[in-house]
């Protein structure tokens, strides 16, 4: 299927039930998009008037994931899955890990070899930016809670915003 469907442009939107998702769903299909939404659980088939297409399953899962980019055959990728809890990335280093990294890594190669043209917009931190800790404190040098909280996060989330660097800047 063509990522541009009788005209329209066609999205898909990962960790769509969350409230970030839930708020981008609603937008682009305001502004006339097709959009395929994806979550973990299961989700209401008549929610957002049942025009968004519904996609339940763990992306970390190299099976579902392809099949999930084959079937939406999306224009648009907007990335908004991660392990956001830090108490849940430090129970589950690696599982943090396959899903705020390497799942993008393969949504990436995804689009590299099979729709070039696709763009994909990864949602991702500002505490993986230098000085991060300093803008968000008033006493210099000082560290803020949110940085201490994040650290087994911030490698996954570093190592997936150059992954999307490196994937525009090979585009170019």
């Amino acid at each position: 299927m063509s990522p541009d469907v009788h005209g329209k442009k066609r999205a898909l939107i990962t960790s769509g039930a969350g409230q970030d998702g839930w708020y981008l769903v609603e937008q682009l299909m305001s502004r006339g998009y097709d959009v395929a939404a994806h979550s973990r659980h299961h989700v209401e088939p008549g929610v957002h008037g049942g025009r968004a297409i519904w996609h339940i399953g763990d992306l970390a899962d190299d099976v579902f994931l392809g099949e999930l980019l084959t079937t939406c055959a999306p224009g648009e990728i907007y990335n908004l899955t991660a392990v956001s809890r830090p108490a849940l990335s430090w129970d589950h280093p690696i599982g943090t890990a396959r899903l705020n990294a390497l799942a993008q890594q393969r949504m990436c190669e995804f689009i590299r070899r099979n729709v070039p043209t696709c763009r994909l917009f990864q949602a991702s931190s500002s505490e993986i930016l230098r000085n991060s800790a300093r803008r968000h404190s008033g006493a210099p040098g000082s560290i803020g809670p949110n940085l201490l909280s994040s650290i087994r996060e911030k490698p996954s989330k570093f190592t997936d915003h150059n992954m999307s660097v490196d994937v525009r800047c090979e585009r170019t």
